[in-house]
């Protein structure tokens, strides 16, 4: 279950800094951030409260006992969110024997220090926005005597960001330090083996002081005044017999002057600075894997970040279409840093942090094959979390549970429609659709989001107008119409001057026959808009074949039929009138297409011996 962003929702500032706003529903004072906010953040930050809890719920009811939390588990490693938190784990330990592993990611410690730390957008009574910040934040430090907290600004150290040594204080009992339960622990620093292993060698190991690498700028060697030490809070645990359970911590916080911390933020860092900062970490990686051969262990690898592309191989191909800073594409592996990680002999990688369903495979020339599952987040599209099954020696199955009802989520709709009415009543743009309110279910509530975040954010900073354009000027049928136009001849730019075009009329009566032919409702194709074509691209960039079991089969062939009319039209020459934009229309599809022929990734089976994925018949609950 990665990338959990968990906020309280009911929290209790220390001393009454905020007390909250009345819910009606709940009968306590909630500390929300605005449903402004949240439209424009790829995660939901307080309905996934309550995902959680039914997460754990239906793990608990399907009996499992190892859980693990591969990064984000929080949503900035705030004092007021991690005490809530860790009692919410510790309940689950204490109630149904359920053990925690957890690994560390980019809004957990969002620097390797504690640092200053707030949000603008908490949710005041009467729908406008409050900002809280710890005391430390330079909003605090040059505060007036008008920002009080019964003004605009609040200041407390409740909400500052933690460091490794807060977060992990917190949730001692997580993986992070060895325990009587373990049947073993190491770290990628301690010195003793399996077979000389001890309960007090393991204690001495997990303390933290010797837990740290140096960090060096390039071309310094480790003895450099200029290397930081840094704490890593990497571990592999035996849990249960036979089972090796390895937490990366892939943090990489390089330091920067100009930051008020003296650190960057590591989430766009990933495995690319591991390898270049990080390089005991390859090291342990491939000792633990042979190490795990050797004995007959189940190595379950698990981090935040992705050791593996997760665009089906259509990264080159995004980055083309959309820019290189579109898609979050910074945040990628490099090949030679998934192929490096192959060769380290891991053959199993969960990893979160990209809130996507995906199965990433690297092979190498020496037969290695690294199998990277992405998992998605219960705090956004779709929610759900994967279950590991180890039914024999060399084989994993992976099931992908979605979490679509869940008990409460909407608990907090009262405050969100007074928010609306405040935006609406002060006039402020792009005010978000209440109709998301309507949401049956937390499936839908999610997919709700997701068509906001498209709209406020997505469309407007990541989509060319070359292609953003004629998506939503057009429906399927007129897009479908476009692509019978003779490709010898000058096609207008605007999409509104193509209706007016000679030759449209005979592109139109084409159009109408090859749909007929195929079997398809020309309605159909007229009523699916440009924008709703969107909406079902990020259903599955997001879900995989999750977002496709959205997606009425009819539309499928909908795809299909214009991915196959467009497949010529990537190949015209560049500078015909219009070209780009057949152009732009074809490999937008082509990439669609690919995302949705992807490797299987909702239930599938891997081959240890051989790295095969296999899909598996999707199951459905008893």
């Amino acid at each position: 279950m990665p990338d959990i962003h968990f906020h309280d929702v009911y929290a209790d500032f220390s001393g009454e800094a905020f007390t909250g706003i009345d819910n009606h529903v709940s009968g306590h004072k909630a500390t929300i951030r605005s449903m402004r906010a949240q439209v424009h953040s790829t995660r939901l930050f307080n309905e996934n409260y309550f995902a959680l809890l039914a997460a754990l719920d239906d793990a608990v009811e399907r009996g499992i006992k190892l859980i693990a939390l591969p990064g984000d588990f929080s949503d900035d490693g705030q004092p007021v969110h991690m005490r809530r938190f860790a009692e919410i784990l510790k309940s689950y330990e204490t109630q149904h024997g359920v053990r925690f592993f957890a690994a560390p990611g980019n809004h957990d410690p969002v620097r390797p220090y504690a640092s200053a730390g707030g949000e603008p957008d908490f949710l005041n009574s009467d729908g406008s926005e409050l900002a809280i910040y710890s005391t430390d934040h330079p909003r605090c430090q040059s505060a007036t005597a008008s920002d009080t907290p019964s003004g605009a600004l609040i200041c407390t150290e409740d909400i500052q960001h933690l460091g490794y040594t807060g977060i992990l204080s917190y949730l001692n009992s997580a993986g992070f330090f060895p325990s009587s339960d373990y049947l073993y622990w190491e770290t990628p620093f301690s010195s003793y083996s399996h077979t000389h292993y001890s309960l007090d060698k393991a204690r001495a190991a997990g303390n933290m002081v010797r837990r740290q690498y140096s960090q060096c700028p390039a071309g310094k060697d480790t003895t450099s005044e200029q290397c930081q030490k840094l704490p890593d809070a990497s571990y592999l645990v035996e849990p249960v017999k036979g089972l090796w359970l390895m937490s990366v911590d892939s943090n990489v916080y390089q330091h920067e002057h100009s930051e008020p911390s003296g650190y960057k933020g590591s989430g766009n860092a990933g495995y690319n600075s591991v390898l270049v900062h990080k390089s005991h970490l390859v090291d342990w990686l491939t000792r633990t894997s042979k190490a795990a051969e050797q004995q007959g262990k189940l190595l379950i690898t698990f981090s935040h970040f992705p050791m593996v592309g997760f665009y089906d191989g259509k990264e080159d191909a995004i980055g083309e279409l959309f820019g290189d800073a579109a898609f979050q594409r910074q945040r990628l592996p490099m090949p030679g840093t998934s192929h490096t990680l192959a060769t380290t002999g891991v053959k199993v990688h969960i990893a979160g942090h990209m809130h996507l369903n995906d199965t990433g495979i690297q092979k190498t020339d020496q037969g290695h094959t690294l199998v990277n599952i992405q998992a998605p987040s219960l705090a956004a599209y779709p929610p759900a979390y994967k279950i590991i099954r180890w039914h024999r020696q060399s084989r994993l199955e992976v099931e992908t549970v979605r979490i679509d009802q869940v008990p409460r989520f909407d608990e907090l709709f009262e405050h969100y429609r007074t928010e609306h009415k405040y935006l609406t009543q002060t006039g402020a743009d792009a005010v978000w659709d209440l109709g998301i309110l309507d949401s049956r279910t937390y499936h839908d509530y999610t997919l709700g989001h997701l068509r906001e975040l498209i709209k406020h954010r997505f469309i407007p900073h990541e989509w060319p107008a070359s292609l953003a354009e004629p998506l939503l000027s057009l429906n399927a049928l007129q897009l479908f119409t476009l692509a019978q136009m003779d490709v010898g001849k000058p096609i207008p730019t605007t999409p509104s001057d193509w209706l007016a075009h000679p030759d449209w009329q005979a592109a139109s009566a084409t159009a109408k026959q090859l749909i007929n032919r195929q079997g398809i409702q020309s309605k159909a194709l007229e009523n699916l808009t440009g924008f709703e074509m969107i909406v079902d691209f990020y259903k599955v960039r997001n879900g995989g074949q999750l977002g496709l079991q959205d997606l009425p089969r009819e539309r499928l062939a909908i795809y299909k039929l214009l991915t196959d009319s467009y497949s010529s039209q990537t190949s015209a020459p560049a500078n015909r009138q219009g070209a780009n934009v057949a152009d732009a229309i074809g490999r937008f599809l082509a990439i669609f297409d690919a995302m949705m022929t992807g490797a299987a990734d909702d239930h599938f089976e891997v081959d240890l011996d051989s790295g095969r994925v296999e899909r598996l018949p999707r199951k459905t609950r008893q």
